[in-house]
């Protein structure tokens, strides 16, 4: 199947977010690293933590979500542990040398097993401020025997409500772990923030557009404008547009990417067809002696999903969305016959 689901939360998404590159990180007296990416706060034994991470932690909750690695479960139903095959790992991933992917997937597990997030949940007061710690706790504990091709991870009480208590569906194309997350970084974010758009609003006219400004902010493996400006390097259209471009494209046609062409040469994008549109509402004129700030106004505009893709994205967060609201209608209709029923007497 090229699509598969994970259960994502504003938890899930503000981790995937989180890049050590752009993140700030201070030494603690323990010894640990604390990363503040708001509204999340990571306290860790890592010096850098970024998609590589985030896409492994994804990963595991594809794994877990649509129960597709052979797994162990607590009384709850719940899987407890996985056991994650190396032949597995690598063919998700489009990886072919075992080595690289042995080293790969232990130092992503390693890092995901040290990592103890803090994540303050918005509370819907007037004021804006946040519940202290409404999540707190780590994601795994992973323990690797040597020279064994199965890793063994186990799900602790932070992923578990994660995917079990509070997340909701959102589609996830197997395109996102053919992505390299070190060398196709931009493309990986803006992926999973398009999917999440699109996902959260489906039906909606903003499902198919996001602005630039958004893409800026997701993106941290690229430099901010003031980080460029402020560099001998001073060329933002190379070092921070041009990536963008080129991962829209990536995204459109995998063949693009020739590391991609080469793993499967018949992958097929998640978009059609798509355009960029300046801050008026025009075709963005990329002729033009354009400035940096005209760009970061600017807005990604899909004209066409892929079908299959959106047929797929209909068939699972569109059926779950109308059965949500049903359940959402039939209590409000309880309310009001309990409140009616009250006035009565």
């Amino acid at each position: 199947m090229k699509y598969k689901i994970i259960m994502q939360d504003n938890l899930s998404n503000n981790l995937a977010r989180v890049n050590t590159n752009r993140d700030p990180m201070r030494s603690l007296i323990t010894g640990d690293n604390e990363i503040k990416s708001d509204p999340i706060t990571i306290v860790t034994t890592q010096l850098k933590i970024g998609a590589p991470e985030a896409q492994m932690l994804d990963y595991l909750n594809m794994l877990i979500t649509n129960k597709d690695c052979d797994s162990d479960y607590n009384a709850q139903g719940h899987v407890d542990r996985i056991y994650l095959t190396l032949n597995k790992f690598m063919k998700d991933f489009g990886l072919r040398d075992k080595k690289s992917a042995r080293k790969e997937i232990i130092n992503r597990l390693n890092a995901l097993a040290n990592i103890r997030v803090s994540y303050r949940k918005a509370n819907n007061k007037p004021s804006g401020d946040y519940d202290q710690d409404a999540y707190n706790g780590g994601l795994i504990e992973f323990v690797h025997v040597a020279g064994s091709r199965i890793y063994s991870i186990h799900i602790l009480d932070l992923l578990d409500t994660l995917i079990y208590n509070v997340g909701m569906p959102m589609p996830y194309p197997n395109l996102m772990f053919l992505l390299s997350a070190r060398y196709d970084a931009v493309a990986w974010s803006l992926l999973r923030e398009m999917t999440l758009n699109l996902r959260m609003n489906l039906g909606k006219k903003r499902a198919n557009r996001l602005s630039a400004k958004k893409i800026l902010e997701v993106c941290k493996t690229l430099p901010t404008i003031d980080k460029v400006n402020g560099s001998k390097d001073r060329h933002p259209y190379r070092r921070i547009i041009e990536p963008i471009l080129e991962a829209a494209e990536e995204i459109a046609n995998p063949n693009f990417n020739k590391r991609l062409k080469s793993i499967n040469p018949d992958l097929e994008g998640l978009i059609e067809t798509y355009h960029w549109e300046d801050a008026a509402g025009n075709i963005f004129d990329w002729t033009s002696n354009f400035t940096f700030d005209e760009f970061k106004k600017s807005t990604l505009v899909v004209d066409k999903w892929n079908p299959d893709w959106l047929n797929y994205l209909n068939n699972t967060v569109g059926k779950w969305k109308i059965v949500q609201q049903k359940i959402i209608q039939k209590n409000k209709k309880k309310k009001q016959q309990k409140k009616e029923k009250c006035h009565k007497v």
